[in-house]
């Protein structure tokens, strides 16, 4: 059946001028109608190149035919009409001023009518954007929340004014809908207006539009979920005004970025969370860490303690008051408090001529040693009697140390 149809099938090219001007004339002289001389060829060279042509002349026929003079057509209505062009236009005028008696009929026709509208995204100021027409999905053209009734209603008073066209979807059946006419998008200054004013917005709007469409025709997967960040807050911001409002498929596109960004963020809190809770934890055990080496290093301090308390009772309370500074440990204050009960012997050496700078104990004999910076070394008894003098030194004696036989001194 395909190919019996393509066997038979001929390809009709469009009308030339010399048609149209026969075609019109035929068609009026079949209802009475006489069209005043220069009038056709007028028409005709103002349509020469305009796409859509053929319509085009339809609706500037049927507007001249409405403002007829009798059985004449008048050069004097196709002036008072601007023209093939401004035909069209003054049309669309004319249904959007008598939308407004009913309430925010005029923002929908508006909306509509940019839905309709193919941007030129290649624009530069040294021209003026050649906005094109498109073919749109009924469904695409319904603003989220509103009764599809309402446009449908409002499409069919444009076409019935000739404005758009419809036509179902051969593949889905769905119903589609296009301007009728070029001229309405280059010509219909109110249309002009309102696409340069909301030139950008209208492009974020495009964005969401293919973005959506996109994102459904491939299941909602969530890496097609473009719009994050600054994207997301200002196509938010866009229908949160209801200028440029998303039909349903764009919101729930929306919707769909908000929840994935929200999710994000959570994710990321509960991340930094767990961060800060296992650096937490991290100090802790440090904490506890250093907590247990102080403990250990105060034990140890409280065992040399006990170990010089034999020997040298002030190194002992030394000991015992370090290992108390580290940590109060049972052990750190049981052998202060033994050191500090016992009987800590004392005694004061006079002999140097200058500041003593260290003192050392000879490990085996009651004896001690002291430096000065007077160039001399002492050795003392227990009592802090003067045993002997080291002298010989040109300087400062820094330090002295015993041998461990407690035989010999090095100073």
């Amino acid at each position: 059946w395909k190919g019996a149809m393509l066997a038979h099938q001929e390809l009709i090219g469009p009308m030339g001028t010399l048609d149209l001007r026969r075609a019109v004339g035929q068609h009026a002289s079949a209802v009475g109608l006489r069209l005043e001389g220069g009038l056709c060829a007028a028409m005709l060279a103002a349509i020469e190149d305009e796409p859509g042509a053929m319509p085009l002349l339809q609706h500037t026929l049927l507007q001249l035919w409405q403002r007829r003079r009798g059985a004449w057509l008048t050069a004097q209505a196709y002036q008072a009409l601007g023209g093939v062009q401004l035909a069209i236009a003054e049309t669309a005028e004319a249904v959007y001023q008598d939308s407004a008696a009913i309430s925010g009929e005029q923002d929908r026709l508006r909306d509509l009518f940019i839905r309709l509208t193919q941007l030129d995204e290649v624009s530069t100021g040294e021209r003026k954007p050649r906005d094109s027409r498109r073919c749109v999905r009924f469904s695409e053209l319904v603003p989220f929340g509103i009764d599809p009734d309402l446009i449908r209603r409002m499409v069919t008073k444009l076409a019935n004014a000739r404005l758009v066209v419809t036509h179902a979807n051969r593949a889905n059946g769905e119903q589609e809908v296009e301007v009728a006419h070029e001229a309405v998008i280059r010509h219909w200054p109110r249309l002009r207006a309102w696409l340069d004013e909301g030139r950008l917005a209208i492009g974020f709007r495009e964005g969401v539009r293919q973005a959506a469409k996109e994102w459904s025709g491939a299941r909602c997967p969530e890496h097609l979920l473009l719009h994050r960040g600054e994207r997301l807050r200002i196509v938010r911001e866009l229908g949160e005004r209801q200028q440029h409002p998303f039909n349903r498929g764009e919101q729930e596109y929306i919707d769909a970025c908000t929840a994935a960004q929200e999710a994000e963020r959570q994710q990321k809190e509960q991340q930094q969370q767990r961060e800060r809770e296992h650096a937490i934890e991290l100090a802790a055990a440090l904490s506890r860490a250093l907590t247990a080496a102080r403990i250990a290093q105060s034990r140890q301090l409280a065992m040399h303690s006990a170990v010089a308390g034999k020997f040298d009772p002030l190194l002992a309370l030394l000991l015992a008051q370090q290992a108390v500074a580290q940590h109060p440990t049972v052990e750190a204050l049981s052998q202060a408090l033994h050191v500090l009960s016992g009987t800590i012997e004392s005694a004061i050496v006079q002999g140097h001529g200058g500041a003593v700078l260290s003192c050392a104990w000879n490990p085996v004999d009651d004896l001690w040693v002291t430096t000065s910076v007077d160039q001399t070394a002492r050795i003392w008894d227990r009592q802090g009697q003067p045993i002997a003098v080291l002298r010989g030194h040109h300087d400062a004696v820094l330090a002295a140390q015993w041998s461990p036989d407690g035989q010999q001194i090095l100073t």
